[in-house]
């Protein structure tokens, strides 16, 4: 449902993943959502230009990912709604 919305799977690995972790590290997130580092640079970039993540450095090497309160708890419904609507779908 929602990859029509974001048109990209990977879009969605990573605000779940974000959801439900307050902040986590670049290459924690590369491992967690088993994606390119090339890839996923290019979805927390859009995210950056949206607003809806912060990045944080820590130190040359280090990058820090939050989500933005603001969406947090909006996302945390959404992926709810999608929930239920998955399971309501396949009792069908």
């Amino acid at each position: 449902m929602l990859e029509f919305i974001f048109n990209s799977k990977i879009k969605i690995k990573v605000l779940r993943t974000l959801v439900e972790t307050d902040e986590i590290y670049f290459n924690d997130l590369r491992r967690k959502i088993n994606s390119g580092a090339g890839s996923l640079k290019k979805v927390i970039d859009f995210f950056y230009e949206k607003n809806i993540i912060e990045l944080k450095r820590i130190g040359k090497r280090k990058l820090l990912i939050s989500l933005n309160n603001n969406y947090k708890e909006l996302l945390k419904k959404i992926f709810e709604i999608e929930k239920d609507f998955i399971k309501t779908y396949r009792k069908i």
